[in-house]
């Protein structure tokens, strides 16, 4: 008997309205990853192939392991090179996030690199990972694999602000989401999130969205600095990386251990 494919659950619930929180990889690869992420209350993660370490071998592996989960997996690519997409995909990634999307031609050449003919471009292959190594009609496989993945266009530039219709327009293009450092670099304003001019290109970002029934996502270092995208209209959050997390609760708990250690010494003198 032929069983479906896997499933993304994540893609409803985001189309849906329902907020959805995730992390972004950058460094870690241990096998236990994809779980110790799952009982930490994320539902998606995003591994970054663009500017940190992982290898798309290590990428390939952390996929495999979030099958015993329900994580839903996510790779952000280097750049929108079509064959690079397809080879993801092939890996069992149920989502593509392309930075720097600034037309609505990239942001259509996105959609064809991650949907078979006649939706798109990717080349077929089967009983590999993306199919679960299974047999079965090719035709039915290819149609499941289209209506799961999720299509991620970040925006990062004001060209793609000023764009953001066109390529919200697109039709498959799911989710327009947020590249904030680079976006205020490209303003003229690195780091200063809280300009007016920023605030009003979020604004013209989620209006988009709305106006074309696309998901708004963005990334934010934690809570406090979730709840104004949330509020703004954001349903898609990555809460932190590893780095930050890694770096933040460290130096959290020996930051308090010393000050603890501080208090007690000063007691004894």
């Amino acid at each position: 008997m032929q069983n479906s494919l896997r499933a993304n659950p994540l893609k409803q619930r985001v189309l849906d309205g329902t907020v959805c929180f995730g992390t972004m990889i950058f460094e870690l690869s241990s096998t236990g990853l994809p779980q110790i992420i799952e009982a930490g209350g994320a539902e998606f993660v995003i591994y970054d192939l663009e500017t940190a370490g992982l290898s798309l071998e290590t990428v390939r592996n952390q996929i495999a392991l979030t099958r015993g989960t329900s994580l839903v997996p996510f790779v952000r690519v280097p750049n929108l090179d079509a064959r690079f997409v397809a080879r993801i995909m092939d890996c069992g990634a149920l989502g593509v996030m392309v930075p720097m999307v600034e037309t609505g031609e990239q942001a259509a050449a996105l959609v064809r690199a991650t949907r078979f003919p006649p939706r798109g471009d990717r080349g077929t292959t089967s009983g590999l990972a993306h199919d679960d190594y299974k047999a079965g009609d090719a035709a039915t496989k290819m149609a499941e694999e289209d209506g799961r993945v999720l299509t991620i266009a970040q925006i990062e530039s004001m060209l793609g602000v000023e764009n953001i219709d066109a390529i919200a327009a697109t039709p498959d293009l799911d989710v327009l989401w947020l590249g904030h450092n680079d976006l205020a670099v490209s303003m003229g304003i690195a780091g200063k999130f809280e300009h007016p001019r920023f605030q009003e290109a979020l604004d013209r970002i989620v209006a988009a969205c709305r106006r074309h029934g696309k998901i708004a996502g963005a990334g934010a270092r934690d809570a406090e600095a979730a709840a104004p995208f949330i509020a703004r209209g954001f349903t898609a959050i990555t809460i932190a990386s590893d780095v930050q997390l890694i770096i933040g609760g460290l130096g959290r708990e020996i930051g308090a251990a010393r000050k603890a250690l501080s208090t007690t010494a000063g007691e004894q003198a």
